[in-house]
């Protein structure tokens, strides 16, 4: 295993190893003063902290890391001395410069200096995915810090924090930033000679250290999870295309399935980084992957499967006679959850109603959460997934003629997609739904914000509200209402509030059709 260690810092403030700075008695100016550009803080989203390429220095990934560290520290959680474990994506800005996007990026050696200055031992997992780096952290219980921007364009990245139990929830976010807050003030506040960075926010080259080599243990654990729990031969007779592009776990992906008897076929490689959100399938890649089944073996391919990023979100598109069909993550989540036989649900209000559907026909309990996978976590009893088709699992669960795979409780890409292939039943055997979503890029977060200020309750308690005949009316053009649209009906939405305004928004009732590419 590739470690570094580190001298334990005396100071009781934040600071450095005493073999690394040199301090001078004439302070010119701070590290503040000095920077040449304005700072932009990274933010919690529904998963982790996430921002722009260009305003993720190595000063600002430090400031965030140190902060979660020292809240584990000071909640007991973890140790002086003791081991965190790092990993990362495949997009450019993980661990290079990135010259488009201001010489900025090089994150994970931010988060290594950052890890050896709290007094800490890192453990460099290498690229994988951010199920396998979480499984091989809380079978250690140790903390883990995941550089990723998961499934957004490559001109964004982020960090996720694990603690040694698991993912951090949505009440350890405020804690975590307000230690953050510390470490940003004590870093600031550093005089500008004696700081590790320069004008730009990025390690100067005398500050870097040698980030260790990667330990493969935790990538070849990963596949054992899958390869021990499904039956020897489960998918003999199926070829399988996996569409590579610059998924960090494609290599593992295909490794698991031929353990299992797949014929493998591998296409669609990227060496540049390509954003896949498997809750945002479009008819652009749909056509592209149809292309790739034409050209790889069409009608012999049983489906296609892929992760987005990092590898927390299957992509899963079934093939009957050479034509791709997609399933979204919410019905993917079914197919596992049938096969697997699991009797407690939990699934963000976003999931298609199918689920509501699966669940009341079948006796399961179903617990609807707010959206994001610590909301998803929090209400755990056994499994649960989301739209994206992430699978979640909080107790071991059995495999039908085969064994039993640990508790998980974080997103994870591969056990859906072995389940989708192993279950006898596929997408025809789905309660009769159909659902589509979409994704507005650079939407101001302002304007975000207070839109979901409109639409949230008074009462926090509710998470989700439902139109009832009784309580909806549909007014017509000529005067009259209906408490129902038929096909023909042309809707038109208008909205306003504040200085924020919509748009107005027209359309029509169409009658249900059958897609060319879905069901």
């Amino acid at each position: 295993m590739g470690n570094i260690s580190c001298s334990v810092d005396s100071e009781t403030r934040f600071g450095y190893t005493p073999t690394i700075v040199k301090k001078k008695k004439t302070v010119v100016t701070t590290l503040r003063k000095s920077l040449s550009y304005e700072p932009v803080e990274l933010a919690f989203g529904t998963s982790g902290l996430r921002g722009l390429v260009k305003d993720i220095t190595n000063l600002e990934a430090y400031v965030n890391v140190r902060g979660f560290l020292a809240w584990l520290l000071k909640e007991g959680r973890l140790v002086k001395g003791g081991t965190v474990f790092a990993a990362g994506d495949l997009r450019p800005s993980t661990s290079t410069i990135v010259p488009e996007e201001g010489f900025r990026g090089d994150i994970l050696q931010a988060v290594c200096r950052a890890v050896t200055d709290a007094g800490l031992v890192l453990s460099n997992l290498g690229k994988i995915p951010t199920p396998a780096l979480v499984l091989h952290a809380m079978r250690h219980s140790a903390p883990a810090i995941m550089v990723t921007g998961s499934h957004i364009p490559f001109d964004r990245n982020g960090l996720k924090f694990t603690s040694p139990s698991g993912e951090v929830m949505k009440s350890d976010e405020q804690p975590i930033l307000a230690a953050v807050a510390e470490a940003r003030r004590a870093e600031y506040g550093r005089p500008f000679e004696e700081s590790i960075f320069d004008e730009r926010g990025m390690l100067k080259p005398e500050s870097r250290v040698a980030v260790p080599e990667p330990d493969p243990e935790a990538g070849e654990e990963y596949i054992r999870r899958y390869a021990s729990a499904f039956p020897r031969g489960a998918l003999s007779g199926k070829r399988v295309l996996i569409w590579e592009h610059s998924a960090v776990g494609r290599e593992l992906l295909a490794r698991v399935l031929r353990e299992l008897g797949a014929q493998v076929v591998s296409a669609g490689r990227s060496e540049t980084f390509v954003p896949v959100d498997t809750e945002a399938v479009n008819e652009q890649m749909i056509q592209s992957l149809q292309a790739l089944v034409d050209a790889h073996g069409g009608t012999a391919l049983a489906a296609v499967v892929s992760t987005d990023g990092d590898g927390d979100r299957p992509l899963f598109l079934a093939v009957d006679a050479g034509r791709v069909s997609f399933i979204p993550g919410d019905l993917l989540g079914i197919l596992a959850a049938r096969f697997l036989g699991v009797r407690h649900v939990a699934v963000p209000i976003s999931c298609n109603d199918a689920v509501d559907e699966f669940c009341r026909v079948g006796g399961i309990q179903l617990v609807k959460t707010r959206i994001g996978s610590p909301h998803v976590i929090a209400a755990l009893r056994e499994a649960g997934w989301e739209g994206n088709g992430g699978f979640l699992t909080s107790s071991p669960v059995a495999v039908p003629g085969g064994g039993s795979i640990p508790p998980l409780p974080t997103r994870d890409a591969l056990l859906p997609i072995l389940c989708a292939l192993t279950s006898p039943l596929g997408r025809d055997s789905l309660p009769k739904r159909f659902g589509g979503s979409s994704v507005l890029r650079d939407f101001p977060m302002d304007a975000a914000r207070e839109i979901m200020r409109w639409l949230s309750p008074s009462d926090s308690s509710i998470i989700e509200a439902a139109f009832t005949p009784t309580g909806l009316s549909v007014r017509l053009a000529d005067g009259s209402e209906r408490t129902f649209l038929e096909d023909g009906d042309e809707v038109v939405l208008r909205g306003g509030a504040g200085a924020v305004t919509l748009g107005e928004v027209r359309g029509r009732v169409l009658p249900a059709v059958q897609h060319p590419y879905r069901d």
